[in-house]
């Protein structure tokens, strides 16, 4: 049997490995999602002020992974990213708005205790009112999305959060030949939702 014959055979078992490691990925991802260390709290979308407004709560179920990175000496760096679209269906939705949230974390491992910065402020906590602290910190943002005169009621929108804890400093030559690795403390999490009333 000649090589041209064979190797569409080979090409379809190779296929079909990849496929079941597919699977795999996504079946682990579906599992770490639905017993996430950072859960999405009061989602409301709505007119302030003739703007665009996105406001939702970032509440932490596990503490246990931001602490022991903290502990270790790591600066982590929340994100939290909201995002606005015009749903289409023919080509790519349309970007109508996007703000992005950022806290740093720091542990004073001389102290012993924890610190948080965000909208130029420096708060220190002991760990015991960490986790607390942080949901406190986080029970309320909100994201300006853009002039609410740019809607229109006969479009459907989207809307899309995204939250993840990182590690920052990560030097660039260890962040470039390891581009699949993940650097998040803490696994995203993303919430979206579909909407055709805004009006």
């Amino acid at each position: 049997m000649s090589f041209f014959r064979l190797f569409p055979l080979s090409l379809f078992f190779l296929l079909l490995v990849w496929g079941v490691l597919c699977v795999s990925d996504v079946s682990e991802t579906a599992e770490a999602s639905s017993s996430a260390p950072l859960v999405l709290d009061a989602v409301v979308l709505d007119n302030h002020d003739g703007r665009v407004r996105l406001s939702c709560g970032i509440r932490i179920t596990d503490g246990g992974p931001i602490i022991d990175a903290l502990s270790e000496g790591m600066d982590l760096e929340l994100v939290c990213t909201g995002t606005l679209n015009r749903m289409r269906t023919v080509l790519w939705n349309e970007t109508l708005g996007v703000q992005r949230f950022n806290a740093v974390l720091k542990g004073d491992l001389l102290n012993r205790k924890f610190v948080l910065e965000q909208n130029g402020q420096r708060k220190v906590f002991s760990e015991s009112a960490f986790v607390d602290e942080l949901n406190r910190a986080w029970a309320r943002l909100s994201f300006d999305l853009g002039p609410w005169s740019l809607l229109d009621s006969q479009e459907r929108y989207s809307i899309r959060i995204n939250v993840s804890v990182k590690k920052t400093e990560i030097p660039s030559w260890v962040r470039v030949p390891l581009f699949f690795w993940s650097w998040d403390v803490v696994p995203e999490t993303t919430y979206r939702m579909e909407t055709g009333h805004l009006f």
